[in-house]
């Protein structure tokens, strides 16, 4: 019984962000917006500006769970073209990021 509950408390710290987490008028800004992905972009900081920073969201256009940075920062690049990876693509054949290509001032790709 005590494993179960431990089980169940995890789960529940680990659920992904989703749009109904977010605050009322960060939603309403995003939904206003023209930009791509603003939805998604302000899940995304949200969750790196969480304590402790969440590891995914629910991106709203697709359903799918996205790795936050905070997350991808703990490894290195898959290979997978992770929408935030910190690593620069490096191991994406084909989309490695150029070097030149300068660094958003938060560090974060979003």
């Amino acid at each position: 019984l005590e494993v179960r509950r431990r089980q169940q408390e995890r789960w529940a710290a680990e659920q992904p962000l989703t749009e109904a987490d977010l605050p009322a008028d960060e939603r309403a800004r995003a939904a206003k917006s023209s930009l791509p992905l603003a939805m998604a972009k302000a899940l995304h900081r949200l969750a790196v500006r969480s304590q402790p920073p969440r590891d995914t969201y629910i991106d709203p256009d697709t359903g799918y769970s996205v790795f936050t940075q905070a997350y991808l920062k703990r490894r290195p690049c898959c290979g997978n073209g992770c929408r935030h990876c910190p690593w620069g693509h490096v191991n994406v054949p084909g989309r490695r990021r150029s070097e030149a290509e300068p660094e958003e001032e938060d560090g974060l790709d979003w």
